[in-house]
């Protein structure tokens, strides 16, 4: 009984230094020993000024696939994307409003030839308008090639 006690009244006067052994415990494990190089599986690949591109293909015949995420308060009115690749230069032009947390697919079309499986610099280009404000962000990421 008197053992009992006194582990009893060891964690009662220690719990938090107890406590505090257990959360190091855990920042380690999760930080250090799985591994926290990969980004949250929440965020976009990339955005543009604030509008995430939450997918994007980009085919060999300079075909470019994207899916362009409004996470704003307000409507977004898209009016040109672009992908330049090189001398190859992919776009879509027209006049697209997306709602409030709404998404849209656009693709942009080119007529070029590029190498499958070939990883290359694609510069992303959209004008948009948001509260009467036009804006033009630009961005450059690495790409792989689709076929």
């Amino acid at each position: 009984m008197r053992k009992a006690q006194a582990a009893l009244e060891y964690l009662m006067n220690y719990w938090w230094a107890l406590l505090i052994i257990i959360i190091i415990g855990v920042v380690v494990w999760r930080f250090l020993l799985s591994g926290v190089v990969s980004p949250p599986s929440w965020r976009p690949p990339f955005e543009l000024e604030g509008i995430p591109i939450t997918s994007y293909s980009i085919r060999s015949n300079g075909t470019v696939y994207l899916v362009v995420e409004n996470r704003r308060e307000d409507s977004v009115t898209i009016g040109y994307l672009e992908v330049a690749i090189g001398d190859c230069t992919s776009n879509w032009t027209g006049s697209l409003t997306i709602p409030s947390q709404g998404s849209q697919n656009f693709t942009l079309t080119g007529n070029c030839a590029l190498t499958p499986g070939a990883t290359v610099t694609a510069n992303f280009t959209m004008e948009y308008i948001f509260k009467e404000v036009p804006h033009r962000p630009f961005e450059s990421i690495t790409v792989k090639v689709e076929a």
